[in-house]
């Protein structure tokens, strides 16, 4: 189905973002070794920029009004999925700091990690009534309440952005240790294995979207 497919494509297009802005501020600030961060950061960073080029080429330009709407339908069922990214990246966080580093505790009453699926139980709804809100009630008025709805998604993905970043601190690793812990060698492979698996993802993008020039 086209529309889940915009969602996974506001999944990963966010989660992306998440991971190179926290390996900016993180592994090539905080860590202190760039060794590892520079590689990290450019093999996400290269492909993502090209994939963010050719998608602002690809919505610029004049085109007939329905095929803007469509766009802009899109965009808006694109992010619910970008929420889920952001929770994605909370709930790894909180995963690094508590479970791995042991150096935090769980601030929601809920505890963890009873907690974490509190934020995914409003994105799964959320995600139904933008699909029908733009796909299925065919009146101006709907698609009006999806922008509505989208801006409480946004606001519900920002919190957990935010949070994500209060995780990515001191807290999971200290500054470059030419002798760090066990806890910290796992966070920064954990890092590292999820930034790799987005690297790839966006390289397979650009693979195919130039297959039909290379055909």
């Amino acid at each position: 189905m086209e529309q889940v497919k915009q969602v996974a494509y506001g999944f990963v297009a966010m989660a992306s973002i998440v991971a190179l802005f926290v390996s900016a501020i993180w592994l090539l600030t905080a860590y202190l070794n760039p060794w590892i961060g520079v590689p990290v950061f450019l093999f996400l960073a290269v492909p993502l920029a090209i994939n963010c080029v050719s998608l602002l080429k690809a919505i610029n330009g004049k085109k007939p009004t329905q095929i803007r709407v469509k766009q802009a339908k899109n965009i808006l069922m694109a992010l619910p999925g970008a929420g889920v990214a952001c929770w994605f990246f909370d709930v790894l966080s909180t995963t690094l700091v508590i479970d791995i580093a042991q150096s935090g505790t769980e601030l929601n009453p809920l505890g963890w990690p009873y907690s974490a699926p509190a934020a995914l139980a409003y994105y799964i709804p959320i995600t139904v009534i933008t699909y029908y809100l733009l796909f299925k009630i065919k009146r101006k008025l709907s698609f009006y309440a999806a922008v509505a709805v989208s801006a409480a998604t946004l606001f519900m993905a920002a919190r957990n952005f935010l949070a994500s970043l209060n995780n990515f601190g001191p807290e999971i690793i200290a500054e470059y240790s030419p002798t760090p812990s066990i806890a910290e060698l796992e966070v920064l492979c954990i890092w590292v294995a999820v930034v790799a698996v987005l690297a790839v993802i966006n390289i397979a993008a650009i693979v195919k979207a130039r297959k039909p020039l290379i055909a």
